[in-house]
């Protein structure tokens, strides 16, 4: 199996409808050396056959079929338990990426020897949002002190889908089902590093009916 530099994971349920067009986005990343890793939590709409359709012209992309529904916690948990490579990300079924996305946050990283996950400014549904109302603002020094101004306006947390340096993440636990449990995620790696910001609109375009 070829070895890749970023280990993408996308979850998904029912995603037939947006699938497609978040793929894409991730195949023609300026970034081209990636696995994307995308496990299929029993849909019951036509998502495995779109993926399907996608995936036999791109080796890239690997499908994992859930036999029942997991639960999405343990649906974000395979991809990431899957995932090989040395930086990782997840990737939201109903999101779509700037072409330069993984590579300028893959830079970022590899010039901040502190930070443990970058992240851009990001559009969420079509609209650009300031830095802490998207909840993308940079998060650097003392943990005790990241963490007081993390909590202070967590903002919609869409650093949850930085890309990560994936040591990162070993032993953070996932299984958290209650309300804002990707805050508490976030609260637990600020103790292990910095997230870092690039500021310009090279992120993602999220939907928050998703």
């Amino acid at each position: 199996m070829k070895s890749h530099i970023v280990s993408i994971g996308m979850p998904v349920f029912n995603g037939a409808a947006t699938i497609e067009r978040a793929v894409r986005s991730l195949l023609i990343q300026s970034m081209p050396d990636f696995e994307l890793i995308i496990s299929d939590n029993s849909s019951t709409d036509t998502t495995l056959d779109v993926l399907y359709s996608i995936a036999k012209h791109d080796p890239r992309i690997r499908i994992i079929q859930q036999s029942s529904n997991k639960g999405a916690v343990a649906n974000f948990k395979t991809v990431l338990r899957e995932a090989v490579a040395e930086y990782f990300m997840w990737a939201a079924c109903d999101d779509w990426w700037h072409p330069e996305f993984i590579e300028s946050n893959l830079t970022n990283l590899r010039a901040n020897s502190q930070a443990i996950a970058s992240i851009s400014n990001v559009l969420i549904d079509g609209k650009k949002w300031g830095e802490r109302e998207a909840g993308v603002f940079q998060l650097i020094g003392a943990p005790k002190d990241k963490i007081r101004e993390f909590c202070w306006l967590p903002g919609a947390n869409s650093r949850f889908y930085s890309l990560y340096r994936k040591k990162s993440l070993d032993g953070v636990s996932l299984d958290r089902t209650y309300l804002a449990a990707d805050w508490s995620f976030i609260v637990d790696l600020l103790q292990r590093g910095d997230f870092i910001t690039l500021h310009d609109f090279i992120g993602f375009d999220k939907s928050l009916a998703g």
